[in-house]
């Protein structure tokens, strides 16, 4: 995690944002495929079955985009 947050502060700008999040969105109930699997779930400290979530959010002053991709 250091490493990153060196590599952040050499790019940190005043007048952007970078917004990175993981999110596993919960389904005990369905079967596994490909979308559908185990995944660490750090809010509850164990595996659960679900959709991974990748959500990338980028501002700047003169541009502003959102990128999901899962």
């Amino acid at each position: 995690m250091e490493n990153v947050k060196k590599e952040l502060r050499e790019i940190e700008s005043y007048d952007l944002v970078l917004i990175l999040d993981d999110t596993v969105q919960v389904t005990p109930f369905l079967n596994e495929n490909e979308l559908i699997s185990w995944h660490f779930d750090q809010s509850v400290g164990r595996s659960v079955k679900g959709i991974n979530l990748f959500n990338c959010i980028y501002t700047h002053h003169t541009f502003r985009s959102s990128f999901k991709d899962t």
